[in-house]
């Protein structure tokens, strides 16, 4: 396996790849989901096919969003030179203008 490299080492049809791959697996990442996921409430017959089928979609969505995950990792440190495993300090976030002490938007404003 080689060193991560940065975009300025990579061609510039290589750098655009590799940015066309990351948005391309974002995109992917947003719109992962069950084909379950739409209902809050069905009806039996769905309830029957969910009770048959549901783990093992939702197994293979958390594994293929894993592998996803893996490969953005891969792709931004190849174009920006980062190991997949970096780690990022509340100091960090501060300098760069994110206070990390503030709590998370609430998932519900975002249905």
């Amino acid at each position: 396996m080689r060193s991560a490299s940065t975009r300025a080492e990579l061609s510039e049809f290589g750098a655009n790849a590799m940015e066309g791959l990351a948005a391309s697996s974002i995109r992917t990442l947003i719109g992962l989901h069950s084909p379950f996921s739409n209902y809050l409430e069905a009806p039996t017959s769905i309830a029957n096919l969910y009770s048959r089928f549901g783990a093992g979609i939702n197994d293979g969505l958390q594994q293929t969003e894993a592998a996803i995950e893996g490969l953005l990792a891969a792709v931004l440190g190849e174009l920006h030179g980062l190991p997949a495993n970096r780690t990022v300090s509340d100091d960090d976030l501060r300098r760069n203008g994110f206070d990390p002490s503030t709590p998370w938007p609430d998932e519900s404003d975002y249905w």
